[in-house]
């Protein structure tokens, strides 16, 4: 999810932490048999995910829907500076 999170970042979530607008989360898509990791973008009451990486500006926001659900809430981020 470079530039955000560069390779090898490990990622601390809290499945109790409620996700706000512009948080990081690990979600279950019900359409997708494995979680992904988005930007959560809330707008009114619909609530959209973005893909982090620029490679993925192709693809546009997913738009949460009754069956998605947010299964935790990044809050922190750690890397290792050298390998």
């Amino acid at each position: 999810m470079d530039p955000v999170f560069p390779k090898n970042t490990f990622l601390i979530a809290d499945p109790d932490k409620h996700a706000k607008d512009r948080s990081y989360v690990i979600a279950k898509l019900s359409n997708f048999d494995e979680p992904i990791f988005r930007q959560l973008l809330i707008d009114a009451h619909d609530r959209y995910l973005k893909a982090l990486s620029p490679d993925f500006d192709q693809y546009k926001m997913t738009r949460l829907n009754e069956n998605d659900k947010i299964l935790s809430t990044v809050i922190q981020a750690k890397r290792d500076c050298e390998n």
